[in-house]
């Protein structure tokens, strides 16, 4: 059987009517719910998914025993549909927690995340960058930690249905 623990995604991002007729397929069959400990959200109208948006135009749909701590056919959906979204699943057992960003424009990024989500880094990466920046080698030290840190990943824009 699968180590099952707690996932939250959020979706954004400007869709067709289309993709969202496919978001509606899979989030039915994903098993999340809208709500941390509600019955899984199986929406049938486009409406019923504007209805669960956040204020700040983020659809958030969570699972306490997502297989593995991921949804997926969902994540596979919204990469292949260009639809930008976060990934947070908590740390268990063997298993760290991680924090997954995909946008159309970086691909898909992962981190190791903190229970909060916060992205965690190299200790000794770090550690390393800053020796290299008392001894005045700063480039290098710039090289370390922008390869340390990767990409910038912008904000998931809010969900539009055009």
């Amino acid at each position: 059987m699968a180590d099952r623990f707690s996932a939250k995604i959020e979706i954004g991002g400007t869709i067709t009517k289309h993709q969202a007729q496919g978001l509606i397929t899979v989030i039915r069959h994903s098993g999340a719910s809208h709500e941390w400990g509600d019955a899984p959200f199986k929406p049938e109208t486009i409406k019923d998914i504007v209805e669960l948006v956040r204020e700040d135009g983020i659809l958030e749909l969570v699972d306490h025993e997502a297989r593995y701590g991921e949804f997926p056919d969902l994540e596979d959906y919204l990469v292949a549909s260009q639809i930008p979204f976060d990934r947070h699943s908590d740390a268990q057992y063997e298993y760290d927690g991680e924090l997954v960003s995909y946008r159309p424009e970086t691909g898909r990024i992962t981190h190791t995340a903190t229970e909060d989500g916060n992205r965690m880094v190299d200790y000794v990466t770090v550690r390393n960058a800053l020796t290299l920046l008392e001894s005045g080698k700063i480039e290098k030290a710039g090289k370390l930690l922008n390869d340390l840190l990767g990409p910038v990943i912008p904000e998931i824009p809010p969900l539009q249905i055009k």
